[in-house]
């Protein structure tokens, strides 16, 4: 396999992360000094919650899984993650431990970027400091809405606001891939793997979705958002 150059390895970081593009070519060597790439099967840990933060995640191909591990075998999946952002964890900046575990979804191809280096950097360019604020800011506004979304919303609500979630954001389509099983879908809507079922069910009697045994077809997004607007539904 032909080794890449330095100018072809500057190119795929910056498309990584846009925020990349603020920097210097001496601070975009710096980074690549203190880097490395890993591949990752469906189901494999990538970051592990309650370990050091010494790196930060960029995705340069695949889905991940983004969630806090609860007692009794417990999660709640925040966000998937996809290619063109990285994986920013609170405890980074606070604790130097993970607060959350990355777990690959699909088969995955990750950057693994030295923090050290990047808190360096962020102290040395204040547009790449920004960049980091904003990206931590929007992550955190997610956690934030699914918050909000597992307090006031019954289950039809919630698992509306799932699917609104994996088409419009994820996937960006109506009709996509079930890449979640049944089981992780109720993890992103606080529900079990049962009653995600029967609520799927629902959905399809209101015409909302169809589903099958490997595909969800969103038939009409307004009536999901109605359904996640109405709280008492059900």
């Amino acid at each position: 396999m032909k080794k890449k150059n330095d100018s072809e390895e500057i190119v795929s970081l910056v498309s990584l992360w846009n925020n990349f593009g603020h920097l210097t070519a001496a601070q975009l060597e710096m980074i690549l000094k203190n880097s490395y790439n890993a591949g990752f099967r469906p189901g494999e840990v990538i970051v592990k919650q309650g370990s050091p933060a010494s790196s930060v995640v960029f995705i340069s191909d695949g889905l991940v899984k983004v969630y806090m591990e609860g007692s009794g075998e417990k999660n709640i999946i925040l966000r998937l993650a996809a290619p063109g952002k990285p994986v920013l964890d609170p405890g980074l900046f606070i604790s130097r431990r993970n607060t959350l575990t990355v777990t690959a979804v699909s088969r995955t191809e990750v950057n693994f970027v030295s923090t050290e280096i990047l808190q360096r950097l962020s102290g040395e360019n204040s547009s790449f400091s920004m960049g980091i604020l904003k990206e931590l800011s929007q992550q955190m506004f997610l956690v934030q809405n699914k918050l909000a979304s597992v307090a006031g919303k019954r289950m039809a609500g919630r698992l509306a606001d799932t699917l609104l979630y994996l088409s419009e954001d994820i996937f960006k389509k109506n009709e996509f891939d079930i890449v979640l099983s049944r089981k992780e879908i109720g993890e992103m809507s606080n529900m079990a793997k049962e009653c995600v079922v029967r609520v799927l069910n629902e959905l399809e009697e209101e015409g909302a979705v169809k589903t099958d045994s490997s595909r969800i077809i969103i038939l009409n997004p307004d009536k999901l958002r109605e359904i996640s607007d109405q709280t008492s539904w059900m």
